[in-house]
């Protein structure tokens, strides 16, 4: 059973640097990203200056019991329409079975509760059926978007996906009770 109180997450800081690199790097999240390359230590810095920079994002380190796990990340936050975009990858490859879940639960709640987001969007490889399906069970609605990106020299289809407030306050209940049985 998952206790709410060992899950949090907090702001991305520069002592996370090399944390991040190590993440951005690895295999199992690279495969996930749009960037594939490896990351070196100079490109590293200029986009955690740019990311912590910037005010339209929100960059959040994802704990259990205090353990960086993963990332959660809050780009294009836009005050006036009340949208943004968002994402998040587990870093750590023996972080605890279902914790995608848990992180998305606090992520939508930060979103919704601290930042008044009213939409929220994103874009999901289609090869991660895992990761679209957990994002439906949230509440998500595909959108009618084609969108490819060229990744390991293939074209591979992007889904995307859309929440809204009304639509996450009507199943909210539902995922916190599943998730934190």
């Amino acid at each position: 059973m998952a206790n709410r109180s060992d899950y949090a997450l907090r702001p991305v800081t520069v002592d996370d640097s090399s944390l991040l690199l190590k993440w951005r790097n690895s295999d199992s999240v690279r495969k996930y990203m749009y960037t594939d390359h490896l990351i070196g230590e100079a490109e590293h810095v200029v986009w955690l200056d740019r990311m912590l920079a910037d005010s339209t994002s929100s960059y959040l380190i994802f704990e259990v019991k205090g353990r960086p796990v993963g990332l959660v990340n809050v780009v294009d936050v836009n005050a006036i329409d009340s949208t943004c975009s968002w994402g998040f990858y587990i870093g750590e490859n023996d972080a605890p079975s279902g914790i995608g879940a848990i992180m998305e639960l606090l992520a939508l709640e930060f979103i919704f509760n601290s930042l008044l987001i009213n939409e929220i969007y994103c874009e999901v490889f289609a090869f991660n059926r895992a990761v679209i399906k957990l994002h439906k069970k949230f509440g998500f609605k595909e959108m009618d978007i084609e969108k490819q990106v060229h990744k390991n020299d293939v074209c591979e289809s992007v889904v995307s996906l859309k929440l809204n407030k009304d639509d996450w306050n009507s199943c909210r209940k539902r995922i916190e009770s599943i998730v934190f049985r």
